[in-house]
């Protein structure tokens, strides 16, 4: 099986995700979500994951502790977690 560089993943997140930030399946059980701007903070419960960081980057916060991811750093939650994040 071949491997995938950030680069061609970029590129396929480009090609299969829409600008606006709404999520889109682009396979089964994969979701693809592209944003062209930060966003603001929104609250909400996270269901079972695997986030990577391709562009930019991400802040998550957990009670009082605030996490941030950059490019080729990901996040694995194994439970719904009520976090916010932008």
């Amino acid at each position: 099986m071949k491997s995938l560089g950030l680069g061609e993943l970029q590129r396929l997140i480009l090609k299969h995700g829409t600008a606006d930030g709404k999520p889109r399946e682009a396979l089964p059980s994969v979701t693809v979500a592209r944003f062209e701007a930060p966003t603001e903070l929104s609250r909400y419960v996270a269901a079972p994951m695997f986030s990577l960081v391709v562009q930019g980057t991400k802040q998550i916060g957990l009670g009082d502790q605030l996490f941030e991811y950059g490019i080729g750093e990901y996040l694995v939650t194994s439970v719904d977690l009520p976090i916010s994040a932008r």
